[in-house]
């Protein structure tokens, strides 16, 4: 592959390079200015100017698996402390710059509301002109922590340093991350927060050998009891018809999956195997938390899980198995199976 050459203008060399790879321009653009952030953060702490970070969300997959994983274009990064804590130390850890690129915070920040993060927006210079400005929000570093160093052949041919390490999310609580929002029925009647592609993340993560079971599982009864707003192990729910467009279109993409119900019948396979079930070739499963609330150890009938108990038998649903859930005391998981029909290739 021809390098930049020596003189050549970095925004010169960026369309060159990204076709000779078979890049889109701006994703080759994007990933640039997210090592350049990177870069600044890594630098601030190892100069004792930050204490700590975590690049989280979709950034942290691309790190480890460029070009198979899907684009983003937001840069997540967790740092401690509060709000304004996290837009001060940020500012300041940017304000070195990276290597031949200087940053500035453009704006005010912006508050979101449905989540503990602050936005900001970055505007990037490379050697005095103008690079892009792209948004970075800034969340709690509420994760455990762990050290990658990636490889991205066109950024190394582009003659531009990648940090290493840099401090991502650790991979078995992203995966319990995207569990917890995938499964969160609070999100999934929201029309405004679509995470169908955590499901295909999760999916596409199983496909590549990422998915430790007892790290996931462990990591996944952290968050799901620390955040508290659903039970672990969730129910897999009925996903609204514009899920299971975006998990087909993501998932057809990747060529994981045909449409969204397979997609749905593969997670629902992972999430077995977190569970503790031996999977049976061709099925699908679901799981029931019932609480035995009564004198007889029993659930009441007009219990809300019993009653959608009744209807998933009703939809070819059997019982597998019924389980303990140490996780939340006096609870049974039972665990439903039926023969799939959208299951391509099962695990």
């Amino acid at each position: 592959m021809r390098q930049r050459r020596p003189q050549e203008r970095l925004t010169n060399a960026i369309p060159r390079i990204a076709r000779a790879y078979g890049l889109a321009e701006a994703r080759v653009r994007t990933w640039v200015s997210f090592i350049a952030v990177s870069g600044a953060l890594q630098t601030a702490v190892e100069r004792g100017d930050l204490v700590s970070y975590q690049l989280k969300g979709g950034v942290a997959l691309e790190l480890r698996f460029p070009g198979i994983v899907r684009a983003t274009r937001d840069l997540d990064v967790g740092l401690p402390g509060t709000r304004a804590h996290r837009v001060e130390r940020f500012g300041a850890a940017l304000a070195a710059g990276f290597d031949r690129f200087a940053f500035r915070v453009r704006r005010e920040p912006y508050h979101m509301e449905r989540a503990d993060t602050v936005r900001v927006e970055v505007a990037i210079t490379y050697e005095g002109r103008p690079f892009q400005t792209i948004d970075v929000d800034l969340g709690p570093e509420d994760a455990p922590t762990e050290p990658i160093a990636p490889t991205i052949d066109v950024i190394e041919t582009l003659a531009i340093p990648i940090p290493r390490p840099i401090s991502c999310v650790a991979m078995a609580a992203q995966i319990a991350q995207k569990i917890h929002a995938g499964t969160n029925p609070t999100i999934i009647a929201d029309p405004v927060q679509d995470r169908a592609r955590d499901i295909v993340d999760i999916v596409l993560l199983d496909e590549l050998g990422q998915l430790n079971v007892e790290s996931v599982r462990t990591a996944a009864e952290a968050i799901f009891t620390q955040r508290a707003e659903h039970s672990w192990p969730p129910n897999i729910p009925q996903y609204p018809d514009s899920w299971l467009a975006t998990m087909g279109t993501l998932a057809s993409e990747l060529k994981l999956a045909r449409n969204g119900p397979e997609v749905v019948s593969l997670f629902s396979r992972v999430m077995a195997r977190l569970v503790g079930v031996s999977l049976v070739p061709g099925f699908e499963y679901q799981f029931i938390n019932l609480p035995l609330t009564d004198s007889q150890n029993a659930t009441p009938p007009d219990h809300p899980n019993v009653v959608r108990l009744q209807e998933l038998a009703r939809e070819g649903w059997r019982i597998h198995t019924l389980l303990g859930n140490p996780s939340y005391g006096a609870y049974v998981i039972a665990v439903l199976e039926r023969i799939s029909e959208n299951t391509a290739s099962p695990s």
